[in-house]
């Protein structure tokens, strides 16, 4: 458990939690409740929490029993791993919050800080980007996170 408990405190700055649930236990609720509760408990409440709700293929369509398991739980997306039903609104969804956490930025690189260089071209989004003598300068979108690591090099506003 404390591994566990150790390994969640080091995703406390996680852009989005994607809690999976299998939708067909008889106790998915509770259990649920039990993550939120962990993640509460370790302080990880800055990032919202989206549950995927699984197997939803074990139900048909017009079933009751699904349509409440549904709207039991807030900021959700049912998914069926075995058949793909889903799987494509769920990278839409993920991909949606995480540009909404996103931070604007204009910045200057030097070609010596070329660690920073690649970290904005692995987790931002780049806007635009253009090079000249004194390095390379990027209109860009980065989580929060990350916004301490640029502050020297942001750009005034002219």
């Amino acid at each position: 458990m404390t591994a566990f408990r150790s390994t969640l405190e080091e995703l406390i700055e996680a852009d989005v939690w994607l809690q999976l649930v299998d939708i067909t236990h008889p106790n998915a609720l509770e259990q649920a409740q039990v993550v939120e509760d962990v993640l509460k408990e370790i302080g990880a409440t800055k990032a919202p929490i989206l549950t995927v709700l699984n197997k939803i293929d074990a139900f048909d369509e017009d079933s009751t029993v699904l349509q409440e398991q549904l709207t039991a739980y807030d900021n959700s997306i049912p998914i069926s791993a075995k058949t793909g039903q889903g799987l494509e609104g769920l990278l839409k969804h993920i991909e949606t919050m995480i540009e909404h956490r996103m931070i604007p930025i204009q910045v200057c690189l030097p070609y010596s800080a070329g660690h920073l260089t690649a970290l904005l071209h692995e987790q931002g989004v780049i806007e635009s980007k253009t090079s000249d003598e004194a390095g390379i300068h990027f209109t860009a979108r980065i989580p929060k996170h990350l916004v301490d690591k640029f502050d020297r090099y942001q750009k005034s506003e002219a």
